[in-house]
This record gives structure tokens, C-alpha cells and sequence, in this order.
């Protein structure tokens, strides 16, 4: 009797354990080590931007923030023409400063004769007192600007290029001259200072030294300037001459 008994509770707790067949058939969760894993690490990583990128995206915006506000150059033009008090004999030069950049034309004129492009220097076409314009046009794209400078030639004072005394050879007792060459730039008609020197002592202020200053053995210079009426040149001395 205690032998049957034993073997039937035996076979109740085997049959009321579940088998791992019958956890399968009804759904049970698997608890195999192959179910999936969370990857949302690796996906997050990937997404984010290099840092240099977003720089390089920050530094581009600023750049064209600022060209976009920056301040339109207002369009100027100013002239100068060299030297700025110029005689006959001098040479022009128009000078220009356009801003911002553009195309120019521009043009000489001696009163009211044109001498072609500003491009080029000028010379030789003017006398004193002549007025000359360097004149200018700036081209932009909403239109032009016009601008000129001018200058008066003025007056160029003489130069006395020599001074000799005649005879080479002085006689004593006989007058000497003193001959003077000179150039005025503007033709003006000239006339002449001189100074006679014997034995450096002062001896004449006229074209002529009388005989009486030239005695034998004397030493004698002479020097003379230019007047224009408007300039004098400066002094040049002759050669000496010793009177035998």
C-alpha cells in the first residue's frame, strides 16, 4: 500500500512541471542569448559632425554677414597736376586718384586748345603766363564723375651762361669790356649788372673798366647778372686776365 502511494506522488510532480517543450509552445519568454541587443550607441556617434565642420560653418556665415553689411565705397575723384608753379621749361604731370577703381578718360589743355591724354606728360606746347587744365572723367556703373586741376606758368628767371673780358690780352692804360652771354627761357629782353675787380679790390660797376684801373701787372675779374624785369639771375664771374 505505502509503495503504491509513493509511486503516484512521484508521477504527480512529474507531470505538473512544465518541460521546456511545452514553455515554448505557450510562449514563454527564451532566454536565449541571441535576442537582440540595443544599438543606439553606435547609431548616435555617427551622426554628430566632425568639430572642424562646424567651425568652418560658423566662420563662413560670420564672413558673409560682414560682406553683406559692409559699407559701399562712396565714389571720389581728385587731381593734381606737377610741378604746381611751373615755368616754360618744365614738364606736366597730371596726377588722378579715382575710388573705388574705374575707367578714366582724360585730357590736356593749353587755354582753350586741347593737347591730347592726360596719360601723357606735357612740355613744350606752353609760354609764360599760358593756363594749363588736366581734366577727368571717372566712369562708373551709375554714372560719371568729372574733375580738373590747372596751373599758370610763370615767369623763369634769366641765366648768364659766361662772362669774358676783351681784349684777352689787356693793354695797361686801355679800357677793357666785359661781354656777357645770357638766356631767358621766356624771351624776355634782357638787360645787365656788372662788377670789375682789380687786385680784388672793387673797380667799376658799368660794361666798361677805364684804362686808368688797368696798370701793368694788375689782376683783373670781372662778373655780371641778368634782369628780365621780373628775375635776376645770378652772379658769374669771368676769367682773370694779368695785364703784362
Amino acid at each position: 500500500m505505502s509503495t503504491i502511494l509513493l509511486l503516484a506522488l512521484a508521477g504527480c510532480q512529474r507531470d505538473g512541471k512544465p518541460s521546456s517543450d511545452d514553455s515554448a509552445e505557450t510562449g514563454a519568454p527564451s532566454t536565449d542569448s541571441t535576442s537582440p541587443t540595443n544599438d543606439t550607441g553606435g547609431d548616435s556617434e555617427s551622426s554628430q559632425p566632425p568639430t572642424d565642420t562646424v567651425a568652418d560653418t560658423v566662420a563662413d556665415t560670420e564672413a558673409d554677414t560682414e560682406a553683406d553689411t559692409a559699407a559701399p565705397i562712396e565714389p571720389s575723384v581728385a587731381v593734381w597736376i606737377e610741378p604746381e608753379q611751373p615755368g616754360v621749361d618744365d614738364t606736366l604731370t597730371c596726377h588722378w586718384l579715382v575710388k573705388p577703381d574705374s575707367a578714366v578718360d582724360s585730357s590736356w589743355r593749353v587755354g582753350e586748345a586741347s593737347q591730347g591724354s592726360a596719360e601723357f606728360s606735357l612740355s613744350s606746347v606752353f609760354s609764360r603766363d599760358d593756363v594749363i587744365t588736366c581734366s577727368i572723367e571717372a566712369l562708373f556703373d551709375d554714372g560719371s564723375i568729372h574733375d580738373s586741376a590747372a596751373v599758370q606758368i610763370l615767369n623763369s628767371p634769366p641765366t648768364v651762361s659766361s662772362v669774358t673780358i676783351s681784349p684777352a690780352v689787356p693793354v695797361a692804360g686801355e679800357p677793357l669790356t666785359a661781354v656777357v652771354a645770357a638766356v631767358d627761357p621766356d624771351g624776355d629782353l634782357l638787360t645787365h649788372e656788372w662788377e670789375w675787380f682789380a687786385d680784388g679790390a672793387l673797380a667799376g660797376d658799368s660794361e666798361e673798366l677805364t684804362g686808368d684801373s688797368v696798370t701793368s701787372g694788375a689782376v683783373i675779374t670781372a662778373q655780371a647778372r641778368s634782369d628780365d624785369g621780373e628775375a635776376i639771375s645770378a652772379w658769374l664771374s669771368s676769367p682773370a686776365v694779368v695785364v703784362p
